[in-house]
């Protein structure tokens, strides 16, 4: 006897189907998204909402509340752990305070430096000026043969530096002949009958 042989073991084309599982939950999730996608937005920006207004607020309370438990269980049990945490804090007030007093006297160091660099530029400044025009007063910038700029000091020295036949709280000017109008009465009666 010959043994027979199957002719159909392998199909002609392999098609590998995807396990039935996967396509009903993606299936699920779709059909879910389609009809109630709106629904998932809309509790979504709600739990953000609510998040932002008042359960943050709550979970920091919460959480700090629950850090202090546990440190207070901790040093209930090893007084050593809150002695070490004191010393600790003082040990880094003491350093930041060391560095700050460092930094300030740095500054105040470089301040000094940069008012004395001023003062001997102003002695400096000084000095040339003396030499090139001595007599001079610093920030007169009058010549002796400008006889407009002679009058004009003089106006000056006067306290007054318009025109002497001008003063403005004369009311002169064009504006003098107005007046405003009268306010008439709301209803147009005034007791006129």
């Amino acid at each position: 006897m010959e043994p027979q042989v199957e002719s159909n073991v392998h199909p002609e084309t392999l098609n590998q189907k995807e396990p039935e599982i996967v396509g009903n939950i993606a299936f699920g999730v779709t059909s879910l998204l389609v009809n109630y996608g709106w629904h998932f937005i809309l509790l979504g920006a709600v739990a953000l909402f609510a998040w932002h207004t008042w359960l943050k607020h709550k979970y920091e309370t919460w959480r700090i509340e629950k850090e202090e438990r546990e440190y207070d269980a901790r040093y209930h049990k090893n007084p050593d752990i809150g002695k070490s945490r004191q010393e600790a804090i003082e040990a880094a007030r003491k350093k930041q305070q060391e560095e700050l007093t460092r930094a300030s006297s740095l500054q105040v160091e470089i301040d000094k430096e940069i008012e004395e660099q001023k003062r001997v530029e102003k002695a400096a400044e000084r000095q040339r000026l003396n030499a090139e025009q001595p007599g001079r007063r610093l920030g007169n910038s009058l010549d002796s043969d400008n006889a407009e700029a002679l009058a004009n000091a003089k106006i000056m020295k006067k306290g007054r530096a318009f025109k002497e036949d001008y003063n403005p709280l004369d009311g002169g000017g064009s504006s003098r002949g107005y007046r405003p109008p009268t306010k008439g009465c709301p209803g147009g009666g005034c007791g006129r009958k």
